[in-house]
């Protein structure tokens, strides 16, 4: 497995972050972004990198989870902004939106998931992608 590289991101009311991932035997690289919009009744937090499989100094997936149950954000999880996968593990990003939903009321919370991958490769024919 070749390295992943995780990125914070705001932009625009947004926040989340983006993996950059370079794919092996000559394929061509993938982005994956996530991200929620943070408004004043929404607050949103990140957690920039956990440990999927694998060895390596971040927290596991298993700490993640525990941190949403004890804090319900992601704000005091201890990350790097910026990480790369360490050859033979597998890395994950989060984002955790919270809010008060009053009794009887609604609430709508905004996510969003993108990706890019501007070479397609079809048996030994590669297609680049057109963004209009």
């Amino acid at each position: 497995m070749l390295p992943c590289f995780l990125h914070g991101l705001t932009k625009d009311g947004a926040r989340g972050v983006t993996l950059h991932h370079k794919t092996a035997n000559g394929h061509p690289p993938v982005t994956f972004a996530i991200a929620a919009e943070e408004t004043a009744d929404v607050h949103v937090s990140e957690c920039p990198c956990f440990l999927i499989s694998g060895k390596s100094d971040e927290i596991t997936a298993k700490d993640m989870w525990n941190e949403i149950k004890k804090h319900r954000s992601f704000d005091h999880v201890d990350s790097n902004e910026t990480s790369t996968s360490k050859p033979g593990s597998s890395i994950g990003t989060a984002v955790a939106a919270t809010l008060t939903i009053p009794s009887g009321s609604t609430r709508t919370v905004t996510f969003s998931l993108a990706w890019d991958c501007p070479e397609i490769r079809f048996y030994k024919k590669t297609y680049h992608r057109r963004y209009t």
